[in-house]
């Protein structure tokens, strides 16, 4: 007869092998507000905080006898044999609590290690792209020559000068531009937050002062339609469009604090 044809059976894969672990070690790290930026493609910057290391706690664990593998050997009776090998077992328990905890702190520092060597791939990227970036600003000036000699008195290599120079003061007034830009971003960003915590200080107090008045109303009978509307202040967007100098419709809407 013939004989029915066995599914094959695969071999399970080990439950340890460097593809799953570093799986594991990739979702991990997402789960965290720092080791998440470690496997993202944002670039590192000054702000970024650097992965330190841990501090090493003390192992308050009883430190085996090792005295017990140095003793001479002698006649002893049974009681004494008994005595010594209840010494035995429980400096191996110690030993055996060693182990696991230096165990531990070694994985620690390997996953450590890890981390502060991306951490490392990330700073490395970060000046790759700054030098990338500076390599493509070329500071060598290229003559308008064929090859052959030209005098330096030349109308083209002197008007070639005159642009060069030029081409370098516009590059030192767009700089100063953007310098001063960023001294009022900064100075406006002040000015906004310092406007901001004012409205909505004085929003609170407004509010309080409607709600007490709204309690006052209601013991006098007064109904819920004819009470006081709901004080309302500026928006965050009106107040920067405001501040900006930008004139936006949306931005004399006011809508009511939720």
């Amino acid at each position: 007869m013939p004989s029915t044809p066995q599914r094959r059976q695969c071999s399970p894969e080990p439950d340890e092998t460097p593809s799953k672990r570093m799986r594991i070690v990739t979702s991990e790290l997402a789960s965290t507000l720092s080791g998440s930026f470690l496997i993202s493609k944002n670039p590192y910057t000054s702000d970024t905080p650097f992965p330190r290391m841990l501090e090493k706690q003390p192992l308050n664990l009883p430190a085996p006898d090792w005295g017990l593998l140095v003793q001479p050997p002698i006649y002893k009776s049974r009681n004494q044999l008994e005595e010594e090998n209840s010494r035995l077992i429980k400096s191996l328990v110690n030993a055996k609590g060693y182990i696991a905890a230096f165990a531990d702190r070694e994985e620690t520092l390997s996953a450590q290690m890890v981390v502060q060597d991306m951490a490392l791939v990330k700073m490395n990227g970060a000046l790759h792209a700054k030098e990338k970036k500076k390599a493509k600003k070329r500071n060598n000036e290229l003559l308008p020559n064929d090859g052959m000699g030209r005098l330096w008195s030349d109308v083209k290599i002197l008007e070639y000068q005159l642009k060069k120079k030029a081409e370098k003061a516009q590059e030192e007034v767009e700089k100063e531009e953007r310098k001063r830009q960023r001294f009022s971003k900064k100075a406006l960003k002040h000015t906004i937050d310092v406007e901001w915590e004012a409205i909505k200080q004085k929003h609170n107090e407004n509010l309080e002062k409607w709600v007490a008045t709204c309690a006052q109303l209601k013991e006098k009978g007064v109904k819920a339609r004819d009470l006081p509307r709901k004080p309302t202040h500026e928006t965050k967007n009106s107040l920067i469009e405001r501040l900006s100098g930008t004139n936006n419709k949306e931005s004399e809407e006011e809508t009511e604090d939720e």
